[in-house]
This record gives C-alpha cells, structure tokens and sequence, in this order.
C-alpha cells in the first residue's frame, strides 16, 4: 500500500509531538503577519494551521525553501503566562498546514519550551535522548530545571 508523503514523515519523526493551547503568529518578513492555529509543536519545531489568505512562502505540496520566519507563541507553562519567540524554516506545506523547523531561540523562550516538553514527556531520559539530538542550540543544558 502507497503511503502518502505524511506519513513517511511520521515514521521518520525524531521528536515527540504535543498540542500547546497558545496565541501563534508567523512574521513573514515582507507578506506580513499572520494569525495561524498551532497544531502541535515539538523541541524541533512546529505544524501550523494557516488562515487560507496567507502567502505560501512555497508553491504547492512538499519542501518549500523559506528561512529567516518569526514565530511567537503565547500561552500557559507550569502556571506561568510565557511569550517564546523562535526564527523558523517552513519545510512543507500541503493544503494550509505549514511545518517549520526551528532555527534559533532564546534562552529564555527554550527554558519554557524545554518545561513543556519535559511535562508531557513525563520521563527525563526521553527528554535528554531528544535534547541531543537538536542542531539550532549548541552547547544545551539537558537538566529540564534550566
């Protein structure tokens, strides 16, 4: 059986997923910002929902080339109102959804990043395994205090 190209991403996924009730807006430089729904993010990236007006920083289904995007999260960690701000790359974008990865991030906003993380992993082995595996923040701490 053929399986389509998300499903080959699935298999292929290194980090665990979760849902994050957040306030999300992409800056995409020139083509504005935009409002977008978060789907579910990981410590690699993110999977949006984008309103049908926004620009596709890529033409059609599969890899688009776009670096250098803004985005900013707003929600709830461990009881805490937090505002992380990350540069992503879209990787894919097929019928609205928008897959990026992350670049770069502050301390500040991978601190609460790696809290929610750590949280819904809920084992410190899972969250080390995936912290080595990250390339946008050498040099990271894998306490899930910090």
């Amino acid at each position: 059986m053929a399986q389509d190209g998300r499903a080959g991403r699935e298999e292929r996924r290194r980090f665990h997923r979760f849902p994050f009730d957040a306030d999300c807006s992409l800056d995409m430089g020139a083509a504005g910002q935009w409002r977008c729904d978060l789907l579910d993010l990981s410590l690699n990236g993110v999977l949006l929902r984008m309103p049908p007006e926004a620009p596709a920083p890529g033409a059609g289904a599969g890899p688009v080339d776009r670096a250098g995007l803004e985005l900013r999260l707003e929600g709830e960690v461990r009881g805490d109102q937090v505002s992380m701000m990350m540069r992503v790359r879209a990787v894919w974008m097929d019928a609205g959804l928008l897959a990026c990865r992350f670049e770069s991030i502050d301390h500040e906003s991978f601190a609460a990043l790696k809290a929610l993380v750590a949280d819904n992993l809920g084992d410190d082995r899972l969250l080390e395994r995936e912290l080595t595996q990250l390339d946008y923040w050498p040099g990271l701490s894998i306490s899930p205090g910090d």
